[in-house]
């Protein structure tokens, strides 16, 4: 097969691996056709170009939905993030220079420090996709992301992979080969022996929580842009939130929770009295008072926030708790942004070039948010007067592993993550987002609510396993307007990974620069060496 052949052939193995297809499997040999270009004589050059092509098609046919945006954010997003491929094909390259570590390790630690690497440049990165995503079932597979987060998944059927093409480059002797395989199959056979009682362990261990109230209005994206007043989108907010007001006196609850910038006000983001007290005069009148006072229940929403000072307008993606009584107690700003979509990367540089184009091709709009300082712990008291701990996280970081498990060892009970996933209508983005969220709930042993505009809102539990879901007709879990009453399992110890951060990445990305930077070391020399002679 030629080298375009098999780039190509990697990046639809890996896309029929990920959801929406979930063709797990396919993880374990993905690689291969890729891991060759890489093992190959001569000058790379002639690779690299075939590789980057494998790579645009995986990353603009796994993430096609981001053009229900814009396509030039989708072109932008593929052309930069296509570079894996070629990285990847030079790294195994430069770890191959004789001696260097065995193929199967040298495969594993390629792709999973360029993975890593991604994952958090340029501009915060694109942990999307990732080889451990396609691992996230059966749940029992993925348990052991309580010991290393997702890139120990990653980590994982890349090492297979390369047990994989170990056995292939040995074909001819047949007991050889077979010895390979065998060593292949030992490692998810591992991972099942970990996680099977690992799951039965954390499950045990569990105790009841509050109870929540997830609010799907399902405004359109499109609808919600153009609606001319706040009290356009409070009127649909208010018309879902009555079906969940009308059933609490039979199942009762202890929070409701609107999704991201879902409350139709630009509330303040300033932590004086005077600030908060501004906040809780727009929340009581259409919402609070004295309704959610009556029923006990506090009040979690995502909204747009200000703080004003000096001349200078910084605006935030935040969430806001307000207990029973509708004070504001507690105030987390995303911290984790979205490049092109909440801010312009470097364009303090180059802002007289960008702000037309951006203008342009959003119809006016300037994204420029302010990045917040980090997790915020929430404290929630039930109508019982048990005491909760929360956290909340905005939409897209809910697929950073490391920032969750910060968010998680900042010590809560519970995680909730709001987001509006309406701009992607009902396309793989919400499947592929559950992923994250399922792997997120089992690597930090917490549960993880999901509040989301449009879907998929769920209740997932420190297993991974989804214990609720807000389905409309048909079994529809996505573009359905409705409310979930959903109890919040609460779990004890925190897990390896809520305690460590992402230790193994930095790892194996500091073996494979050590490993790259000595094989450039050693062919350099070999080359001095031949010219001398």
């Amino acid at each position: 097969m030629r080298a375009t052949g098999r780039a190509l052939a990697s990046a639809v193995l890996l896309i029929l691996a990920q959801e929406p297809w979930g063709w797990s499997p396919l993880a374990c040999v993905a690689l291969l056709p890729l891991a060759s270009l890489g093992l190959e004589q001569g000058p790379p050059r002639r690779r690299l170009l075939p590789a980057y092509a494998g790579g645009l098609v995986f990353f603009a046919g796994g993430c096609w939905w981001l053009a229900a945006t814009s396509p030039v954010n989708l072109v932008l997003m593929a052309l930069v993030e296509a570079l894996a491929f070629p990285l990847f094909v030079l790294a195994l390259r430069a770890m191959r220079a004789r001696p260097g570590p065995p193929l199967w390790l040298a495969l594993a630690l390629a792709w999973v420090a360029v993975e890593f690497t991604r994952g958090r440049v340029p501009f915060n990165g694109f942990p999307w996709l990732l080889l451990g995503h396609a691992c996230n079932r059966p749940l029992e597979l993925a348990q052991a992301a309580d010991l290393g987060g997702v890139t120990l998944l990653s980590f994982c059927a890349a090492l297979v992979n390369g047990l994989v093409l170990e056995a292939w480059r040995r074909r001819a002797r047949r007991r050889a080969a077979l010895a390979w395989l065998g060593a292949a199959a030992l490692l998810p056979l591992a991972l099942l022996a970990y996680g099977l009682p690992r799951r039965a362990q954390v499950a045990a261990a569990e105790t009841p929580g509050p109870r929540v109230a997830i609010v799907q209005a399902n405004v359109p994206q499109g609808l919600k842009q153009t609606l001319k007043s706040p009290d356009e989108l409070a009127s649909y907010q208010m018309r879902t939130t009555e079906l969940a007001l009308a059933r609490a006196g039979a199942e009762p609850f202890d929070l409701l929770c609107w999704a991201e910038t879902m409350f139709p006000a630009l509330l303040d983001a300033g932590e004086t009295e005077a600030a908060r007290q501004s906040d809780e005069e727009r929340v009581a009148g259409p919402l609070v008072r004295p309704r959610l006072a009556a029923l006990g229940v506090s009040f979690l929403t995502g909204a747009t926030t200000a703080r004003r000072g000096e001349g200078v307008v910084e605006q935030y993606n935040s969430a806001l708790l307000f207990d029973a009584q509708g004070r504001r107690t507690g105030t987390y700003h995303k911290t984790v942004l979205v490049p092109g979509g909440e801010f312009i990367p470097l364009r303090w540089l180059v802002k007289d070039l960008v702000d037309p184009v951006v203008q342009g091709i959003t119809g006016g709009f300037l994204p420029g948010l302010t990045a917040g300082a980090g997790p915020r712990v929430f404290a929630l008291r039930a109508r019982d007067g048990r005491e909760f701990s929360l956290a909340a996280t905005i939409c897209y970081e809910n697929c950073y592993a490391g920032y969750v498990a910060r968010t998680a060892a900042a010590g809560v009970d519970f995680i909730v993550n709001l987001s509006n996933e309406a701009w992607f209508r009902e396309s793989s983005e919400f499947d592929q987002m559950e992923a994250a969220a399922v792997l997120r709930a089992i690597e930090t042993r917490r549960t993880l609510v999901r509040v989301t505009n449009s879907g998929i809102s769920a209740v997932y539990d420190a297993t991974g396993k989804r214990r609720a879901v807000l389905l409309g007709a048909g079994g529809r879990d996505r573009a359905v307007e409705g409310v979930l009453l959903a109890g919040v399992p609460v779990f004890g110890s925190f897990s390896l990974f809520a305690r460590s951060g992402d230790v193994l990445g930095f790892l194996v990305s500091a073996a494979a620069l050590a490993l790259i930077l000595a094989g450039a070391w050693r062919h350099g020399a070999s080359r001095r060496g031949a010219r001398a002679t």
